[in-house]
């Protein structure tokens, strides 16, 4: 090793040959562990109870093993879940079983509860034999505080991909859905043309076991979004008012509307206020959109 970062196959065999060097030690060992894409080890050689017990026990020093055992049951979850979720999937699929999301699901938090049970199990017969109290030991726990610290800041921006991820595959369930007055063929139409400019993008959701368009991501600029916007309340009659625009009608149907629409209002109030204000980039689309929906314009695209 000799000070240099270790990049290592993400199988058991080459993390146990790597782990059983002499020199591990003048190395912070919990750094390396972190290194070790333990998410991408082939989930049959390490999470079935056997499997873990070969691998663990094949760590001759036992104090590196202890340590490697504590960061596997402390992360458990986190590294295998995924793994463990499509092993307990293949098995389904090998015996005829259903598939059934829920109750994968329930098998893969059991799967890990008796991973993290063996761990503790073996951690627990090591501890009481009172050898692994040194300064070493306790400069890892010292270790473990800090990177879980450390980790917090990545887990709050993990949760916040997450659920961005989420409002792209399932925006029904965060209140989008396409209002009757845009449920209509001239409104596909109009998405449907801005869609083949890149300006727009559909979502879909799973209803009555049917998919079908759920909303829309707003590609283009927010000025362009409120342009649109006004167009398509004086193309549906959607005005609340001669002056007032129903913006809110939009807000169900475009899945980024939170981020657009106060750029949006102050470009309408612009150019609607003042004549000699240039439209914004590609409002020419937009027109032709409407064209496009009304029959009046042939486009492929």
């Amino acid at each position: 090793m000799k000070g240099e970062r270790m990049n290592l196959t993400p199988t058991v065999e080459s993390i146990v040959e790597f782990l059983n060097q002499p020199d591990l030690w003048d190395h912070d060992l919990n750094e390396i562990l972190l290194n070790i894409e333990w998410s991408d080890i082939a989930p049959n050689t390490i999470i079935p109870k056997l499997e873990l017990r070969r691998f663990t026990k094949s760590i001759y020093d036992k104090e590196v093993r202890l340590n490697v055992m504590r960061f596997l049951h402390e992360y458990a979850r986190y590294y295998f879940f995924d793994s463990a979720y499509d092993l307990v999937e293949e098995e389904y699929q090998n015996h005829g079983w259903a598939l059934s999301e829920e109750r994968i699901a329930h098998d893969t938090d059991s799967r890990i509860n008796v991973f993290q049970s063996e761990l503790a199990t073996q951690i627990s017969q090591i501890e009481k034999t009172g050898q692994f109290s040194g300064d070493r030991f306790r400069k890892l726990e010292k270790r473990i505080e800090q990177l879980e610290e450390e980790n917090k800041e990545y887990k709050n921006a993990n949760k916040f991909l997450q659920e961005k991820v989420d409002r792209f595959e399932n925006p029904h369930k965060y209140g989008k859905f396409i209002p009757a007055e845009l449920n209509n063929r001239k409104f596909v139409g109009i998405m449907q043309y801005l869609q083949s400019k890149q300006l727009v993008m559909p979502l879909y959701s799973e209803k009555d076991y049917t998919r079908g368009i759920c909303c829309y991501e707003w590609y283009g600029t927010c000025a362009l979004f409120g342009y649109l916007v006004w167009k398509l309340n004086q193309e549906f009659d959607l005005n609340e008012s001669r002056e007032l625009l129903n913006w809110q009608i939009f807000e169900t149907a475009i899945n980024n509307y939170d981020k657009l629409i106060n750029e949006a209002r102050k470009a309408v109030s612009k150019f609607r206020k003042d004549d000699k204000i240039l439209l914004p980039a590609k409002a020419d689309y937009v027109e032709e959109a409407i064209k496009y929906a009304n029959g009046e314009l042939k486009e492929n695209y």
